[in-house]
């Protein structure tokens, strides 16, 4: 029974070890089943971080850390880009991060092996792209014409001495002639 003591005092130690407080104060205890997110919050960006990112915003918070640091290095490289490429960020950015995570990563792979291609197949493929992607071109709209005007209906008038219809006017109603 002397052995029983020292015994349970491992259980305890074990078990609490699994409930232990984090060792750097301040960070999130991750529970079981569930990964807390990683990476800071939005509200610990600098402002040109969060003007840049923006249009993620919503979302932030709950992004893993995998996601938030993809996030700032384009929003690190933002300043050194075009104000053309800067642009194309401000647009893509909501749409890229509206597509599936699949899409992502294939987009990501071929990308990758655009970049692995010689210089010279690069281009043509690049531009292949880019004509396959295009919007069509746009024809040229063939000049609109007014109609031409109708010939005015003939209605053969009942007596000569009956004003003629006017143009627009419903027909003139007939009396209803009686059956026999």
């Amino acid at each position: 029974m002397r052995w029983l003591l020292p015994f349970c005092f491992c259980l305890g130690l074990l078990g609490a070890g699994a409930h232990a407080t984090p060792a750097v104060p301040g960070l999130p205890v991750a529970s079981q089943g569930k990964s807390a997110p990683a990476g800071p919050y939005w509200h610990e960006l600098t402002p040109p971080q969060r003007q840049i990112l923006e249009p993620v915003a919503s979302g932030w918070n709950g992004f893993s850390a995998h996601k938030k640091q993809r996030l700032l290095n384009v929003a690190k490289r933002y300043q050194e880009m075009t104000p053309a490429e800067q642009a194309k960020i401000r647009e893509r950015l909501p749409q890229w991060m509206e597509l599936p995570q699949t899409s992502r990563d294939e987009a990501r792979n071929n990308m990758k092996k655009l970049l692995q291609l010689p210089p010279d197949e690069r281009k043509r493929t690049e531009e292949k792209l880019r004509a396959k992607l295009a919007p069509p071109a746009a024809v040229a709209p063939a000049p609109i014409q007014p109609p031409a005007p109708a010939a005015p209906s003939v209605t053969p008038a009942t007596s000569p001495l009956a004003p003629a219809p006017a143009l627009g006017a419903p027909p003139p109603v007939e009396p209803a002639k009686p059956v026999q």
